[in-house]
């Protein structure tokens, strides 16, 4: 459970983290510095913990979409089953996919994921997130 709030709790990003630059690249900062997207991903991805790197992104586009697009699923729901649930256009199913299609071959499938893997998910993730709405429909 900490772990998946200490980037909420100051005193737990002390030390150095991965910042996602604008041209699509890693790149280390100190501590302070504002990062886009997903944190938590960045800096697995920076240790090059590829595969749980993806598996963090692909936790945070499902969170985007419950948070974002107003959506209900069940925790015990499958990656899949949500792709075919969610009310996502088509463009958005398209990313969830290509997320869920990556994190499946390399998380369940033992598919030794890499950096390119990571930064393929990464793009899929930023995408999907700019797409969605501000907020939740009222």
């Amino acid at each position: 459970m900490l772990y998946s709030i200490r980037d909420e709790i100051p005193w737990l990003r002390a030390g150095k983290r991965a910042q996602w630059s604008d041209d699509g690249e890693l790149g280390a900062t100190a501590s302070g510095v504002q990062m886009h997207g997903a944190p938590a991903a960045d800096e697995l991805a920076g240790e090059g913990r590829y595969v749980e790197a993806m598996h963090v992104l692909l936790l945070n586009a499902l969170a985007e979409i419950r948070r974002r697009v107003g959506e209900h699923f069940a925790d015990s729901l499958t990656s899949r089953e949500i792709l075919r649930r969610a009310n996502l256009p088509g463009e958005g199913r398209v990313l969830l996919r290509d997320l869920i299609t990556r994190v499946e071959l390399s998380y369940f499938g033992a598919y030794p994921a890499e950096r390119d893997d990571y930064l393929a998910c990464r793009r899929s993730f930023d995408l999907l997130v700019r797409m969605l709405p501000a907020g939740a429909p009222a």
